[in-house]
């Protein structure tokens, strides 16, 4: 399945039952934290996950 015709399938099945979009915003991060390099960085009070497109690995 390609990439435009995912987001097509997601469009539709959105417009149909929209509780289904926060669950395939979640289902996209898990995809992105099992497949994409990671890096975890911690301060004080939070723990955050760096995937390679938002930590610049």
């Amino acid at each position: 399945m390609t990439p435009s015709s995912s987001a097509a399938s997601r469009a539709r099945a959105s417009a149909r039952v929209p509780d289904l979009t926060a669950f395939l915003a979640c289902l996209e991060t898990m995809n992105a934290l099992h497949n994409e390099p990671t890096q975890i960085a911690a301060d004080r009070e939070n723990v955050y996950i760096l995937t390679g497109g938002e930590g610049g690995m």
